[in-house]
């Protein structure tokens, strides 16, 4: 690897000259051993010159370089290069136009990651020199259902219309693929070629869930330029943003959410009846879901009336975007207790699946031991206000003495008829004080 001569460093005989070792120079992580050599125009070369004379094997040996990997950036990775290189990783060996950062040209703030032939001082390159240099940093995908944007900010001209020479070419590739200075990838490339574009121009690329969540990657800007002719500038880049998506919408799906008196037996519910058939063919009833703020339960951020399967699942479609923080999820049917979830559940993914199947995933543990050993949300709430006592009694007593039939609140088993298998679940939960336990 080639030094270079500091300059100005010692105004007397002992020359000094510096390199960088290490990740961003394309070394990957492990142990090294280092020595340099020198020669006096076309004299012999000396190998060393550590503390008092050539190396020898002894005294004076090699150095030792330990390279540490450069840790993958998490999401999501926001780089504007305003502090430098930071974890990126340089790719330019031996090469005549190489990737820098510096002040040469910037979108936002005052520097860019650009290609320069004078060691960062100018966005320029050398057209007659054939050139391909890497730019390059690791980046984790969060696991999860939404798909991913890759965004970044680009200006330059280079070569090329119908057939490229001189261009910029994005690529996700493997943590395993190790770009090299002078060789062009082969494959990964994400998004177009981009040259011939003076003035800065945004770009969103979109790469999706199935492929690349869960698992990192290597995130390759690379330029290329061949030894004709070609257009200053050369490539600039900023503003590069990867993020994961938020969904346009998010679903909600509930499963084990069975009302004690429409509970069939193994996980499974009767359909709710009028005078001469299911209320809701195909399904057990309807009922309604509610997403309330994790830190005050009394405010209610988001309301869907939905169907009820006669296995006890839910689905809620077309939840706003927007609520992507964390709720208490709350189910409330026409004549049981309000039944919430144990805890906030986070609604980042666009797919959120909650159970309601056990006392460990209710709040205060609120549902009931059924005979066959599943649980069931306590029924006989009539009126809705939170416990079952006397008030729900009365209305059932009214209908029950005129008999009254079909889909109505009185009706706890669904089964169109006021009678004592309903009279019979009010008063064992009236008798237990059964009431809501909210946060």
């Amino acid at each position: 690897m080639p030094a270079t001569y500091n300059y100005g460093a010692d105004p007397n005989n002992n020359d000094e000259y510096q390199a960088s070792l290490g990740a961003a120079q394309g070394l990957a992580p492990g142990t090294y051993y280092f020595a340099s050599r020198f020669r006096y125009l076309s004299g012999p070369y000396t190998y060393g010159g550590f503390n008092s004379g050539p190396w020898n094997g002894t005294t004076n040996v090699s150095g030792v370089l330990t390279v540490n990997a450069i840790p993958a950036a998490t999401m999501p990775l926001t780089e504007g290069f305003e502090s430098g290189l930071g974890d990126w990783t340089i790719v330019n060996s031996g090469q005549t136009n190489q990737w820098f950062v510096g002040t040469a040209t910037a979108k936002t703030g005052t520097q860019s990651a650009y290609v320069s032939n004078d060691g960062g001082v100018s966005n320029a390159y050398n057209i007659l020199t054939t050139s391909v240099a890497h730019l390059y940093r690791d980046v984790t995908f969060p696991a999860g259902t939404n798909p991913f944007n890759l965004k970044f900010s680009w200006k330059g001209m280079g070569e090329g219309t119908t057939t490229l020479y001189d261009y910029l070419r994005v690529f996700v590739v493997p943590t395993t693929t190790v770009p090299v200075a002078g060789t062009q990838l082969a494959a990964g490339q994400v998004g177009t070629s981009y040259l011939l574009q003076a003035n800065w121009q945004d770009v969103v690329l979109e790469l999706d869930n199935a492929t690349y969540a869960g698992q990192t990657w290597r995130l390759v800007f690379s330029w290329r330029n061949d030894n004709s002719v070609g257009e200053q500038p050369p490539i600039a880049v900023d503003d590069i943003v990867v993020e994961e998506q938020a969904p346009a919408t998010r679903t909600l799906n509930l499963t084990s959410v069975l009302p004690e008196g429409l509970y069939a037996g193994g996980g499974l519910l009767n359909m709710s009846y009028n005078e001469l058939a299911p209320e809701f063919p195909g399904f057990a009833d309807e009922i309604t879901v509610e997403l309330h703020n994790s830190a005050s339960y009394s405010t209610i951020e988001y309301t869907a009336v939905v169907m009820l399967s006669t296995t006890g699942t839910v689905t809620v479609t077309d939840i706003p975007a927007a609520l992507n923080g964390d709720y208490y999820i709350t189910v409330k049917h026409r004549n049981s207790i309000e039944t919430t979830t144990a805890d906030p559940v986070s609604f980042t993914d666009a797919v959120i699946t909650q159970s309601f199947a056990t006392p460990a995933n209710v709040f205060g543990g609120n549902l009931l031991l059924m005979i066959d050993g599943g649980y069931a949300i306590y029924g006989g709430d009539v009126n809705q206000d939170g416990s079952v006592d006397g008030g729900d009694v009365t209305p059932f007593d009214n209908d029950q003495f005129n008999y009254v039939t079909g889909y109505v609140v009185t009706d706890i088993n669904g089964d169109a008829t006021i009678d004592s298998g309903d009279g019979t679940i009010i008063d064992n939960n009236q008798f237990n004080y059964i009431s809501a336990i909210l946060p």
